[in-house]
């Protein structure tokens, strides 16, 4: 067995060292790298990503988290991460180990399919504002048709003269 490492300089592997941006090949030696601090963890997700591994490591309870780190270019990347207390055969704590999953590519897409999503329910209230006023047009032009019909009548019933010229034909009656 190798010898304890002291548990303030955590080993790491080759992938996890590619995830934070650097070079594997200059930085691991025998697929194992020891970081004297994880400087790496995004403002916003550095106190989650403490106590996520302050309890499992006091309580020995499997924790997983989804937060981000800024890699060494200045690029941001999503992980999903978890970690987990391992005990000796005395049952005393023996190391933390855990995984992590570079899920930046699924935020991304979950993020577009978010604004596509959006984009589609906007079209969609445009379309039925679309059929509301269409509806509205039509009932107005009912309306309309039946004040044509009834001002149509209105000659009859004062009892115009036959003479009274009936060629000239109203404006709105022609844009039927």
């Amino acid at each position: 067995l190798p010898a304890r490492r002291p548990p303030s300089r955590p080993l790491v592997s080759s992938p996890l060292v590619r995830i934070g941006g650097s070079d594997p090949a200059t930085t691991v030696q025998s697929g194992l790298v020891i970081y004297p601090e994880f400087d790496f963890g995004h403002p916003d997700d550095r106190s989650l990503g403490q106590a996520s591994f302050r309890q499992a490591s006091g309580t020995g309870e499997k924790q997983v988290i989804r937060n981000r780190i800024i890699r060494r270019d200045g690029v941001v990347r999503h992980l999903l991460c978890s970690a987990m207390l391992v005990r000796d055969a005395e049952g005393a704590p023996a190391r933390m180990v855990g995984t992590v999953i570079d899920v930046t590519e699924q935020v991304t897409a979950d993020a577009e399919r978010a604004r596509l999503d959006s984009q589609i329910q906007q079209a969609q209230q445009l379309e039925s504002l679309g059929i509301l006023a269409g509806g509205i047009a039509h009932d107005f032009h009912n309306l309309l048709v039946g004040l044509l019909g009834t001002a149509s009548l209105a000659p009859l019933a004062l009892a115009l003269p036959v003479s009274y010229p009936q060629q000239r034909t109203p404006t709105s009656e022609r844009a039927q």
